[in-house]
């Protein structure tokens, strides 16, 4: 008898993004990664700026996903940088 299949999730989630993409557009996009894209960045950058974040600091944003927090912080540090890497450059 055979177990239960393995499911691989990342694999499983690109397909159910491209699908409410296809449906919907815009609002399929921000279901997949969640509501009040903008919004959230914003909460998240005035997170760090509570924290001690400054303008004169650096940001390491690992595992970023869609830049919810970059797009911010890119308005709030004086000379941005973006590295994007992604499982698909390997």
């Amino acid at each position: 008898m055979l177990g239960p299949r393995k499911l691989d999730q990342r694999q499983t989630y690109q397909a159910w993004v491209r699908a409410n993409l296809a449906a919907s557009g815009e609002a399929g996009y921000a279901a997949a990664i969640g509501g009040e894209f903008t919004a959230f960045g914003i909460i998240e950058l005035e997170m760090l700026r509570f924290f001690g974040l400054t303008a004169e600091m650096c940001v390491i944003d690992v595992g970023c996903g869609a830049g919810r927090l970059a797009q911010p912080l890119s308005h709030f540090l004086p000379a941005p940088i973006s590295a994007p890497i992604s499982s698909r450059n390997w």
